[in-house]
């Protein structure tokens, strides 16, 4: 089943790979694969096909699979879910012309091996490559660290998302584009080879009085990542966000009594309502799991949960 959407599905992607047609490709997340379309100014429309709610296109480990893409169909393996996680192979997904063929047997894919190099010395493997003209672009991810970069011949990018994959794709006639998965911070699309970056995100409703809080992305991958952190009230209030740690010490305060108005969408202060995974002191914090407290000055509090993969 598929729908017209205007975000997508989910901002953790585990794969992208070319469409079918020209300014189109597809980003898969765990429940769904979306069709998007591009110009070479802007994202266009996003056509979403649901995958089945009782099995999981990935798993939770990263990198969490092996997809392959030949003859404008996507191969992927996909699991079966109890209590929330994936437990095993249950066979392998054919996905083409928006329809899933779920293939129940035992499944190959995963057992191709990636090939392993060393990235700022640490040790990683190739996950995907594309190419446009004489440059190569790879997405490499750790193999003992959480760690994805986005590789252009052979140099690392200065891109703060966790980059998971990355595929080209032709945009029009003349001009290919990029198109990079990543973990928690959805999609990001080049017209020009690397030298400019747009991002699309799952940019969800949040609730009224801090009834749902939202961090955007929910992952921060070391130096230079940052969180916004999203929220609605409904009427003018003075908001509070804290940062607290897996065992609950408070560890840094974003902003305290800030003035913030009644929004029908979000209140969110955009250059001021962000966490960048440091601590009061101005220390990046270790990698672990994280809580975010807005709070107001009715009595109305909301949680958030950053996953933050530490500063180095």
């Amino acid at each position: 089943m598929s729908s017209i959407v205007a975000v997508l599905a989910s901002n953790f992607i585990f794969a992208v790979m070319p469409s079918t047609q020209n300014g189109e490709f597809l980003a898969v997340s765990k429940h769904a694969i979306d069709k998007i379309q591009v110009s070479e100014q802007q994202f266009g429309e996003i056509q979403s096909y649901k995958f089945p709610q009782e099995y999981s296109l990935v798993n939770d480990r990263i990198p969490a699979a092996i997809w392959h893409y030949k003859n404008d169909k996507l191969y992927m393996p996909y699991y079966g879910i109890e209590n929330g996680y994936h437990t095993k192979n249950a066979g392998t997904a054919e996905f083409a012309n928006g329809i899933f063929n779920l293939k129940p047997e035992p499944d190959t894919l995963e057992h191709i091996v990636p090939d392993t190099i060393i990235v700022s010395g640490i040790k990683a493997t190739i996950n995907s490559t594309a190419k446009i003209d004489n440059e190569t672009f790879s997405a490499v991810l750790g193999v003992e660290s959480h760690y994805g970069f986005l590789l252009k011949n052979n140099e690392v990018q200065n891109i703060p998302e966790f980059v998971i994959a990355v595929a080209a794709f032709p945009i029009n006639n003349s001009v290919k584009g990029l198109a990079v998965a990543t973990y928690g911070n959805g999609v990001l699309f080049s017209a020009d080879t690397g030298k400019t970056w747009k991002n699309l995100m799952n940019r969800s409703p949040v609730g009224d009085n801090l009834k749902t809080i939202r961090a955007v992305p929910s992952v921060l991958r070391g130096v230079g990542a940052t969180s916004l952190i999203a929220y609605k009230v409904s009427k003018e209030s003075k908001i509070t966000i804290e940062v607290f740690s897996y065992d609950m010490k408070k560890i840094r305060t974003i902003i305290k009594n800030a003035p913030r108005p009644a929004d029908p969408i979000r209140s969110t202060n955009k250059t001021e309502d962000i966490w960048d995974g440091r601590d009061d002191h101005g220390r990046h914090t270790a990698m672990s799991t994280y809580y975010i407290k807005v709070s107001d000055n009715h009595g109305n509090t909301g949680w958030a949960k950053v996953m933050s993969l530490g500063g180095n």
